[in-house]
């Protein structure tokens, strides 16, 4: 009966009435032929109608639901379907999905294509679905995601995730973009403060990613980036819906807060916790402060009390705790902030605990790394946040916390800069957590909190600490204010006891060494802070600081660190432009601010005041009132320049022999002269313009600074020709060319002049330090005779007696020739060790240091006993570690060590050494035993790593080598194997080791791995074949002779060395 209206009925509607009628067929194969009959008509028919029809489009979102229902009931039960209908679905799809562009059909195709993904991942029909094709056509519509809906953008995600998860061969060299592209939307929709996320996507990107994650999975130790990554926008993804399920009935989840806070208060009470249970339980208390309030506001007090009490126990009492400990205050101190922020009233009774808290983080913070410094800033932040928004009752919790902070850095010892403490057993130990701080490694921790105003909306106060974030400037402001008391406070407590005679030479020693080092802390620390960090706070703080500077400076003349503060006050007023119109004669008819015109009268008078008491001062102190004087505003020099010139005059005669006053001077005079008329000038020239000749004149050689070249390059710096021009004014005479210079060509002979050429080579004769000629050698051996003349008359001078209880002398050469080379100072050092690296044998180096090596071994042999026992007071030398007890048996490790260097006169000397310094230890072993203990000891890698270690094992073959072919590089291999070679001949010639002590490692050894790719690419063929083992080379046909007799000649000695190993 229904046949009828099947049959008349035409198009799309008779096609679905036809697949309609073959659902209740009972013949289910021929109902399954005539269905892929009707569906490719049904397709065809759909694909030849307008697409501008819109009211065909619910027939093809009806068609595909059709397809996917009909694809989940037949898969299961029809065998084989996908070999039928698989790809023509797969076609379908693409075509649909190409030509509708309305997310209303292209969903469905893309759910569809995805299902048929699924449902054939085992089947061989997978191999024609071009699984390529589909990721390069879907990846391509990521970069015009814009213009996607969400429901479409969401499929598109999910769908390359199950490419990955089905077809993951296809997909190898994809995975990567996939991830880049998931995390980078899920970044984009999940961590905007500007948008709302868009779920759909979100969604897609999960499933995606799960999906991806099923072939090609990111663990912590391959990625741990990514990993945490995707870690994080799970947790953001699930997190809301927890939250609202938990909200919607607290009493019922009210157990479940309290269970997880009675653990945490069991951690913290135990204090046999570990360190990662007491770590879990702080930030537990710190993230379950919130809920807590909301919950049980009565817990957040006893919170409180908890954590204070404890970090009381580790951190305020003087029982001996461990030093990780430390590791944990940042963690506490933020715990502690989130439940201050969370209570109504704070106790004071724990007050003074937490502000001691505070200052052991502050003064604990250079023990931290980097990235620890960080996190210990934002806790402290954190407490004064929380503390700040208590009101200003409160405030005064901040102001002793930055006074104390503050003593704490300048108590710490000062940082003095000595290039012999350097090589000392002190200076090696003070590494890591035994490093002794100084105050400049507080500089960081004060600038962050001095730029909290910086970090609001930055999403650097998260939580209940968001609300905070308007407050971040005042509390910015806060600090800042109460440091600049603690320096006024700091410094009056210093210096109250600095008057210890009348003799002015004596007041320069002080009497209480501690408060002078601290008050010097104090100086430099501030100084550089000040200058850096918030010049416009500093307006209200001009007159206030400066008055009571120069009242101290007066009762306590002769301590530079007052003119060294009142020199940064002035040069922040010049950058804030305090003195703007103050002191000029047509400012008078304007209003000018009381307080800036008394800061300027009194800035007038202390100046004079200086310039007359400095004419009895010198060195340091001189210096600090040059300088002062010298950072005056111009408009207090214009009143009385005759007063100041003497002071510039001063500075520029010093200058030669320092430096930093020199460029005071010259900013001086750069100030000076821009601003003062040239009226008021022009007297002073006379006088200061010929100081400058000085410099110009200066040939002093001893190096201790290039004072004359830092100041003309300062002078230079200040004119518009710059260094070169001036350089060519000073020595460029003539203005006309004189030297001219015929070049004798066959066909003409061009003239060119050789007067520009004469600044450059007149500076390369006053600048370069070897300018003698390309070798020393001479004066090498001239200074050589010196020395030993001098050691020779040291030991006339002194008994044996004396030479053994204390050898001055010899201590002190030692110290300086062995110091010398490690000073990191190319201009001083470097270039004095270059000419013995570039010495030709001809010039008797090597042999010159062989001798010196052959009397230091005399000197070992007679001394061995005492270097086999430990001794505190001996020097360790760089390369050993600076907690071990150094003796002789650690000089043999060495210089086993050694012998695997590619120098081959270091390597033999090192070997000879070796061989005779083991005997002398206190075993009396021969060398072979020595090594077969050690080869017992620390197995076959031993040798392997002494021998091969030089570089060898890193590069086994010319092909290893990343970087391009050169003759160079192909030498320096070659210098490595046979470094390998000499050393493995040399020990089994002498019975050192035997053969089988080389084979038994091959495991962990290359040598036979290099000795092979030698023998069969190298050693018969010249240098093209070296070459063709790069991977990055230019393929030179054609070498020059030096250069293939250079590589052949490196051959020789390799190839030798390796029939020396047959037996």
């Amino acid at each position: 009966m229904s046949s009828a209206p099947s049959s008349s009925a035409g198009g799309i509607q008779g096609l679905l009435l036809k697949l309609h009628e073959s659902l209740s067929d009972e013949d289910t194969r021929g109902a399954a032929l005539r269905c892929h009959d009707i569906v490719g008509d049904l397709g065809q028919e759909c694909m030849l109608t307008r697409p501008t029809m819109s009211s065909l489009r619910d027939a093809r979102v009806d068609i595909l639901s059709f397809l996917d229902k009909f694809l989940e009931k037949v898969s299961p039960r029809v065998r084989g379907w996908e070999k039928t209908y698989a790809t023509d679905i797969r076609d379908t799809c693409m075509v649909v999905y190409t030509k509708d562009k309305v997310a209303k059909c292209r969903a469905p195709v893309l759910e569809l294509l995805i299902k048929v993904l699924q449902t054939t991942r085992a089947s061989t029909v997978a191999a024609d679905f071009r699984v390529q094709e589909i990721f390069n056509k879907f990846y391509s519509e990521l970069c015009q995601k814009h213009k996607l809906p969400d429901s479409v953008l969401g499929k598109i995600n999910e769908l390359l995730g199950v490419l990955a998860e089905v077809h993951p061969n296809e997909m190898v060299n994809n995975s990567d973009k996939l991830y880049k592209a998931y995390l980078g939307e899920l970044k984009e929709q999940m961590t905007s403060s500007t948008r709302e996320p868009k779920l759909l996507v979100v969604a897609g990107c999960l499933r995606g990613l799960t999906a991806l994650m099923v072939n090609f999975t990111k663990t912590m130790d391959e990625d741990p980036t990514t990993s945490k990554e995707i870690f994080q926008y799970a947790l953001k993804a699930i997190s809301p819906q927890v939250a609202m399920l938990v909200a919607d009935n607290i009493e019922e989840h009210k157990g479940k807060l309290k269970f997880f806070m009675q653990k945490f208060c069991g951690i913290i009470k135990t204090m046999d916790s570990t360190h990662k249970e007491l770590s879990i339980a702080i930030r537990g208390y710190g993230l379950f402060a919130a809920p807590c309030k909301k919950v049980c506001p009565q817990d957040v007090d006893l919170m409180y009390t908890e954590l204070i009490q404890r970090c009381k126990q580790m951190y305020l009492t003087e029982s001996d705790g461990e030093d990780d400990s430390f590791y944990q205050l940042p963690s506490f101190l933020d715990s502690i902030a989130s439940v201050l922020i969370h209570l109504d009233k704070i106790p004071e009774v724990y007050t003074p605990l937490l502000e001691r808290l505070l200052v052991v983080q502050i003064d604990s913070f250079p023990q931290y790394s980097e990235r620890m410094q960080i996190t210990c800033c934002r806790a402290v932040l954190k407490v004064l946040v929380a503390m700040a928004s208590k009101g200003p009752v409160l405030w005064s919790f901040i102001s002793s916390v930055v006074h104390q902070g503050l003593i704490r850095v300048c108590s710490k010892p000062l940082l003095i800069e000595d290039k012999d403490a350097e090589n000392t057993p002190e200076a090696q130990m003070r590494t890591g957590n035994w490093k002794v701080p100084s105050s400049q490694n507080y500089l960081a921790l004060y600038k962050s909190l001095l730029d909290c105003d910086q970090l609001k909306d930055t999403g650097y106060l998260d939580g209940a600490f968001e609300s905070q974030n308007a407050a971040l400037r005042s509390l910015s402001r806060l600090i800042y204010d109460e440091l600049v008391k603690s320096i006024l406070r700091i410094g009056s407590e210093d210096v109250t006891h600095a008057l210890p005679s009348s003799d002015p030479t004596a007041h320069l020693l002080p009497n209480k060494v501690k408060d002078f080092t601290a008050f010097i802390n104090l100086v430099d620390f501030c100084s550089e802070l000040l200058l850096s960090k918030h010049l416009e706070y500093f307006d209200s703080w001009m007159y206030p600081l400066s008055h009571e500077l120069i009242l101290h400076s007066i009762r306590n003349p002769l301590v530079s660190g007052f003119y060294k503060l009142l020199s940064v006050t002035m040069k922040i007023g010049k950058r804030i432009k305090y003195y703007q119109g103050v002191g000029l004669k047509s400012s008078e008819s304007h209003k000018i601010d009381t307080i800036k015109s008394a800061c300027f009268a009194l800035f007038s008078k202390f100046g004079k005041e200086v310039c007359v008491k400095m004419k009895q001062y010198k060195d340091e102190l001189l210096a600090s009132c040059l300088t002062f004087v010298l950072s005056l505003h111009h408009n207090i020099i214009a009143l009385d320049i005759k007063a100041y010139s003497p002071a510039l005059e001063a500075a520029l005669k010093l200058g030669l022999s320092h430096v930093p006053l020199t460029n005071t001077a010259l900013d001086a005079l750069e100030d000076w002269s821009n601003y003062i008329p040239l009226e008021t000038m022009q007297p002073c020239y006379t006088t200061i313009l010929p100081l400058l000749d000085g410099y110009l004149k200066t040939t002093s050689n001893d190096n201790k600074d290039d004072s004359n070249w830092e100041v003309i390059s300062s002078v230079s710096a200040r004119s518009d020709k710059g260094y070169k021009e001036m350089m060519k004014k000073f020595v460029a005479w003539d203005s006309e060319k004189r030297l001219n210079f015929a070049v004798p060509f066959s066909d003409m002979k061009p003239v060119i002049y050789l007067d520009p050429f004469l600044p450059r080579i007149s500076e390369l004769a006053l600048s370069t330090r070897w300018r003698g000629g390309p070798d020393g050698q001479h004066l090498r051996d001239f200074c050589g005779r010196c020395i030993e003349e001098f050691v020779k008359w040291s030991i006339k001078q002194t008994t044996p007696k004396q030479q053994e209880k204390s050898p001055t002398n010899m201590k002190s050469l030692l110290k300086e020739s062995t110091a010398r080379p490690f000073i990191p100072v190319a201009s001083k050092d470097s270039e004095q060790l270059w000419p013995l690296t570039a010495s030709t044998d001809s010039s008797g180096t090597i042999q010159q240091c062989c001798s010196a090596i052959d009397h230091l071994k005399r000197v070992i042999k007679q001394k061995a006993p005492t270097l086999n026992q430990h001794n505190p007071k001996r020097r360790i030398p760089r390369g050993f570690p600076p907690d071990e007890k150094l003796c002789l048996s650690h000089l043999i490790l060495w210089l086993l060590e050694q012998c695997g260097r590619p120098q081959t006169e270091c390597r033999h000397k090192c070997m000879e050494l070796f061989y005779e310094f083991v005997p002398l230890l206190p075993e009396k072993k021969s060398a072979p035993q020595w090594l077969d203990g050690m080869l017992k000891q620390n197995g076959a890698e031993f040798l392997v790593s002494h021998f091969e270690g030089g570089g060898l094992l890193s590069q086994p073959t010319l092909r290893d080598l990343s970087s391009p072919f050169s003759v160079r590089t192909t030498l320096q291999w070659n210098d490595l194997l046979l470094a390998a070679l000499d050393c493995y001949n040399t020990f089994i010639n002498l019975h050192i080791i035997r053969p089988h002590h080389m084979l038994a490692c091959k495991d962990k050894s290359i040598f036979l791995k290099a000795v092979g790719f030698f023998l069969s690419e190298l050693a018969t063929r010249d240098l093209a074949a070296a070459e063709s083992c790069f991977t990055i080379s230019e393929k030179t046909s054609h070498f020059s002779p030096e250069r293939s007799n250079s590589t052949t000649t490196a051959n020789a000695p390799s190839s030798s060395d390796c029939w020396s190993l047959l037996p």
